[in-house]
């Protein structure tokens, strides 16, 4: 994968994920910026998150977790936006909700009523996110995942490659906070 591949790649994805409903745009983040299976992403719970990070944030717990939980090894901005997410945005949800998060669903990713989010329904936002995109073939969760692992295994070797990696994270829109 040559680096202009790898930046046209993850600016199509970046303007699907700009293109779903509210409801999946943290998990399709998350993804963004993890690499991480949708399976184990869609799983995780607020449990599995205090578990691994009850007593802060640390290298080895963050390896620990990642490995066991996501099947790979995320950046420090991935694990961020995650603890990020978990503390405010889906709090916020429960609360607006008027559910505590002790008595919401443990699930992680949840829509604006609360409910987990599903598979079937996160790949149908995708496809229809892609579809109005203009994107051909369409992009769903699992391709941005095969994106950031074939270009992290591409920037192994070519140091140019892993700067446009770096640039496209942090440009990614992950963190913009909407006012």
């Amino acid at each position: 994968m040559q680096a202009e591949e790898i930046e046209l790649r993850f600016k199509a994805i970046d303007a699907v994920i700009a293109e779903l409903h509210e409801d999946y745009k943290p998990l399709a983040f998350f993804l963004r910026l993890s690499g991480a299976r949708i399976e184990r992403a869609l799983t995780l719970t607020v449990a599995d998150i205090e578990n691994a990070f009850g007593d802060g944030y640390t290298i080895d717990h963050h390896s620990k977790f990642l490995v066991k939980q996501l099947d790979g090894a995320l950046s420090a901005s991935a694990v961020n936006y995650l603890l990020r997410y978990v503390v405010t945005t889906r709090k916020a949800a429960l609360e607006r909700l008027s559910v505590g998060t002790t008595k919401g669903p443990q699930d992680v990713f949840i829509d604006k009523n609360g409910r987990p989010l599903e598979s079937a329904k996160v790949f149908t936002a995708f496809r229809m996110a892609s579809a109005k995109c203009g994107q051909d073939p369409l992009i769903g969760p699992r391709d941005i995942r095969q994106a950031i692992v074939g270009a992290y295994a591409a920037a192994m070797g070519d140091r140019h490659l892993f700067v446009v990696l770096a640039e496209s994270e942090a440009g990614s829109g992950a963190f913009a906070v909407k006012s």
